[in-house]
């Protein structure tokens, strides 16, 4: 008898469960890295949590350019990358070099890392949370769930 997991997971695309694990753990080990330089920095943590609060809410705005549906033939749910979400990528990895020029503006320059860590994580945590509420609603729709 298969469990209700394992039966979910057959129509679920390999690639998009591996995706979501990914960003849960990567986003679990940011969220202790912040908490790491929060207790070392003394950055205020309330700050620290409205700034992945913005990052969650952030990618919930940005998620629609991330799609996710169910395949016909196949008969899984996969995903699809937009074109748009590709250049908003290469805007990122940009601002990731720059990162400690552009923050440090209005940032001292210790606590650009925390900042920074702050909005990824959050941004980490809402994809995580969006791809699980869009695979649900998939499943629902089809009566799978």
């Amino acid at each position: 008898m298969e469990t209700k997991r394992e039966h979910i997971k057959k129509y679920i695309h390999k690639k998009l469960s591996n995706k979501i694990r990914l960003y849960f753990a990567f986003s679990i080990i940011m969220i202790g890295i912040v908490v790491y330089e929060v207790i070392i920095t003394g950055f205020n943590p309330f700050l620290a949590l409205g700034l992945r609060g913005l990052g969650i809410i952030g990618w919930y705005y940005l998620a629609r350019m991330f799609k996710i549906y169910r395949h016909i033939e196949d008969q899984i749910i996969t995903s699809r990358v937009d074109k748009i979400w590709s250049i908003i990528l290469w805007i990122y990895m940009i601002f990731s070099f720059l990162r400690h020029y552009l923050i440090g503006l209005f940032v001292q320059t210790p606590l650009v890392f925390v900042v920074t860590f702050s909005l990824v994580a959050g941004i980490m945590i809402g994809r995580f949370l969006w791809m699980r509420d869009a695979i649900r609603k998939i499943l629902r729709k089809q009566k799978i769930l």
